[in-house]
């Protein structure tokens, strides 16, 4: 489903962006969350 158009920098930007915010959620569950959770 990759599409070789003229927004595939801005799509890889927000893709970057998603990436981040998934990064930080995951840091953040693991700050709060129990230990046992893995």
């Amino acid at each position: 489903m990759i599409k070789e158009t003229p927004k595939a920098s801005s799509t890889n930007l927000i893709d970057n962006i998603l990436l981040l915010v998934v990064v930080v959620l995951v840091v953040v569950v693991h700050q709060f969350a129990p230990t046992g959770l893995g």
